[in-house]
């Protein structure tokens, strides 16, 4: 594993302490490699200031917190804490998350989604379908007709590129 290390400066302009950083990437390909083969994954990977390290995760048929404690004991075995000062969040990219990931997207068809278009568009719909290019959204509205009373209620799909999303959450409902 390579290490990168950055200097503590005291006022006087000398070194106090080397400390190695710790990188997403390290983070992530490591996490990724003792996740393979299983139904969980890595959504995300973040490392903050101060060496706070936050990992999200989840899985095809979701995610047991006895999983998140796992993969934290996992890498709190990987880094001696004694050459690496951190601390480490692992949690569930759960309801409520954005969806980031195309796995995401495929183990959540067929629900209701809230989504923001690039362009500033919002809307909620139930996504139908989801393939490697984007995600088909269905929705029903009523609208008036004219030379009617009443408004009729009209069905209507939605094709959207992943390049056109910002941001797409299951909603909740309860």
């Amino acid at each position: 594993m390579a290490k990168v290390a950055i200097f503590a400066v005291r006022k006087r302009g000398h070194p106090s302490f080397l400390l190695p950083l710790i990188d997403e990437k390290t983070i992530r390909e490591l996490i990724e490699s003792e996740l393979e083969g299983s139904s969980y994954f890595v959504v995300d990977v973040s490392v903050k200031p101060g060496n706070r390290i936050e990992v999200s995760l989840d899985g095809d048929e979701g995610l047991p917190i006895k999983k998140c404690v796992e993969v934290s004991r996992f890498v709190e075995k990987e880094f001696d804490r004694e050459e690496h000062d951190y601390s480490l969040q692992v949690m569930s990219a759960g309801l409520g998350y954005p969806l980031k990931l195309h796995r995401q997207f495929v183990k959540n068809a067929g629900r209701d989604v809230k989504y923001v278009l690039t362009d500033g568009r919002a809307g909620e719909a139930k996504m139908k379908e989801v393939d490697e290019k984007g995600i088909l959204l269905w929705n029903q509205k009523k609208v008036k007709v004219e030379g009617k009373k009443k408004k009729i209620l009209v069905e209507e799909e939605q094709r959207i590129e992943y390049s056109e999303l910002k941001e797409v959450r299951v909603k909740l409902s309860f």
